[in-house]
């Protein structure tokens, strides 16, 4: 009798593929035949639910061949929310079977695909017996962040329309294709279309006839495979190029492009308007705008080359913040990120404006104050600034240097003001000259303010010490910090240095909760906040007044204040407690800040910090109170540290 043959029983065809495929590309050869000999190779029609919400763990792993799939939520009103798309080379159902949970979500094919589909018990034996397998995959899916996505959706779906799938509705093809492809000529060797790729920053090259037209396209992995294969460098490319190009019109959505790009199994997309080539998206700059990773989103503004495009990115800070709060994230995390992604537009902007303007006449470090240099600033980015220069005894290299940045730090200014950065009023701005010193003038303003404080001045000084630098010749920074922190320190300090931190104390020991002897709120009593309460100097402030004097007091040379506050603790200069206390309590109204001022954004106005007591939660209103009753507890910790009642 004739053998039945069987198309889904394909183990070399398995083999050769999981062989270009993390976690199994690392096991041994013999590993691998074994998983190939009990996979199969399944086909699901467009539409096809992979896995229903609901449903018990599944029997089977999928790993995605060919095809694509999407991932997503259906809240009590019957809505569905896209979580993710997934193309070749990912998995589906590998969670689940970790959690052995009945999945909180759905997973449906986008269009005809084929799976490479493992029986369960068998991947998971593989998983137990290579630590490897089991390491890639629950660093996917240990705390997980679609785990969070839920516990937010079940009670209630993204109200804010720049967050989440809906965003791939509402931003076109053109909108995002903000910047000209790179072009070649089609008589361009391999090594020529590398040199250019590698020159303009890009990952992908048009070739184009003598009329203009575009013909065909190359990209790094299409060049990475010619190398692999033998390919002489001066071969040409058009050889290797992918014929004809796809494309799309520039006012359809970004969704459309996806799905485009899925139908055609490409990642490369040229956005067309009246006919002509205007722009090039890819994949991956789709999954950027959703601004569902802040990683991606570090990347794109690494890249960018010019001003405009680097604003644009700066923009998406805000879809990047809405997903990190929609996922559960931290707050003290996620305005750690927010600081990470400004201080890389700091650094882009100051880069391209060198580009321009040429070397400085000589070394300099850029320094944030204040709010930025705490790395406490989020979504408002109120930028305080300053300017360290290299000491020097040559007048004429001060005066250049005077000349230079005095354009210089009024055009960073400007573009970073395009980029979302605003400088507070009446603040600390590098394009100020009084704001831009050599490191000994630096030195020696310390030194006047630390051992003769001027009482009136205390309050002004604050933003002054909590500096970090941002830019340039770092180590400048670094050594006023150090100069700053051996003024400042107790008792090995200069007699009468101490004077500085006493008043620093003093000053913030006078701060009062924002409550009534009845414990309620006190709101603003009038004017264009009547009623509300401002989170930021009534709430955070006396937090971050505390965590500042006790760290100059001290010797703590880190500025923000969670990690000063942690390091008090740790050198046994704030009780356990008190410190537990403190993070807990700054991170609620950290929190709040976070939200109130996304919220306001969202909303089409500016960042604000006031909120309305009366529109929280009875938890809120509870938990908000306990954190101001801190604020008692600190003053106390400062007033008995600092010997505050004593003559």
């Amino acid at each position: 009798m004739a053998q039945h043959f069987d198309p889904s029983v394909q183990p070399a065809a398995i083999l050769e593929y999981l062989r270009t495929v993390m976690p199994f590309s690392e096991l041994g050869e013999a590993t691998l035949e074994e998983l190939a000999a009990g996979a199969r190779i399944d086909f699901k029609p467009k539409g096809y639910a992979l896995i229903r919400q609901g449903q018990a763990a599944p029997e089977h792993a999928y790993l995605i061949q060919r095809g694509g799939v999407k991932v997503f939520f259906t809240g009590p009103d019957g809505g569905e929310t896209l979580l993710d798309y997934r193309g070749e080379g990912h998995f589906a159902g590998v969670n689940l079977l970790f959690r052995n949970q009945p999945s909180e979500y759905a997973v449906e094919t986008v269009e005809d695909s084929f799976f490479i589909k493992f029986p369960g018990a068998a991947f998971m034996d593989l998983a137990a017996r290579h630590p490897a397998v089991s390491r890639f995959f629950l660093a996917s899916f240990s705390e997980s962040r679609m785990d969070k996505v839920f516990s937010e959706l079940r009670g209630r779906r993204e109200a804010g329309g720049l967050g989440g799938g809906l965003y791939l509705f509402g931003l076109s093809a053109g909108d995002m294709a903000v910047r000209a492809p790179v072009t070649a000529s089609l008589t361009v060797s391999l090594r020529q279309a590398a040199a250019a790729m590698v020159a303009e920053g890009v990952g992908s090259l048009l070739l184009t006839d003598p009329s203009g037209e575009t013909l065909g396209i190359i990209t790094d992995t299409d060049l990475r495979r010619a190398m692999a294969h033998g390919m002489a460098p001066g071969a040409q490319a058009a050889t290797i190029m992918s014929s004809p190009v796809v494309g799309i019109d520039s006012q359809a959505n970004c969704f459309d492009a996806l799905v485009a790009m899925m139908d055609s199994h490409i990642h490369h997309l040229t956005v067309r308007r009246g006919g002509k080539v205007v722009g090039l998206i890819t994949a991956h700059d789709i999954m950027v705008a959703q601004g569902k990773s802040p990683m991606a989103l570090y990347r794109e503004i690494r890249r960018e080359r010019d001003f405009g495009g680097l604003s644009r990115a700066a923009a998406k800070t805000v879809r990047a913040a809405r997903a990190l709060v929609d996922e559960g994230a931290k707050a003290g995390n996620i305005v750690r990120v927010l600081s990470i992604l400004g201080d890389l537009i700091i650094e882009k902007t100051l880069e391209l404006l060198h580009g321009r303007y040429g070397p400085p006449p000589l070394q300099y470090c850029f320094l944030a104050l204040g709010g930025a240099g705490r790395g406490e600033e989020v979504l408002g980015r109120e930028l305080a600034c300053a300017v360290i220069y290299a000491d020097t005894e040559d007048e004429l290299i001060l005066r250049a240097a005077d000349v230079y940045f005095t354009t210089f730090m009024a055009e960073a200014a400007r573009h970073l003001g395009l980029a979302g950065f605003t400088v507070p009023g009446g603040g600390a701005s590098a394009a100020d000259p009084a704001w831009r010193m050599t490191l000994r003038q630096w030195k020696e303003l310390f030194a006047d303010r630390v051992e003769a404080p001027h009482r009136a001045e205390i309050r002004d000084m604050r933003a002054l010490f909590d500096f970090r630098p941002v830019y340039g010749r770092k180590e400048l920074g670094v050594e006023l910090r150090e100069g700053v922190r051996e003024l400042a320190a107790g008792p090995a300090a200069p007699v009468g240095s101490g004077e500085l931190t006493r008043e620093l104390a003093r000053d913030c020991a006078l701060a009062r909760p924002p409550l009534s002897f009845f414990k309620t709120f006190i709101v603003e009593k009038d004017g264009e906040h009547k009623n509300t309460l401002d989170l930021t100097g009534r709430g955070l402030t006396p937090f971050v007044d505390f965590a500042r004097a006790l760290a100059l007091r001290f010797g703590v040379v880190h500025t923000g204040s969670l990690e000063r506050a942690e390091r008090l603790a740790q050198g046994g200069h704030l009780p356990r407690d008190l410190a537990a206390d403190f993070r807990e309590a700054f991170e609620f109204l950290l929190t709040l800040r976070l939200v109130r001022r996304l919220e306001a954004i969202e909303a089409g106005g500016e960042p604000a910090d006031y909120i309305d007591p009366a529109g929280l939660s009875e938890l809120e209103k509870r938990t908000l109170k306990d954190a101001f009753a801190v604020i008692g507890r600190l003053a106390a910790h400062l007033r008995e540290t600092f010997r505050l009642g004593e003559a």
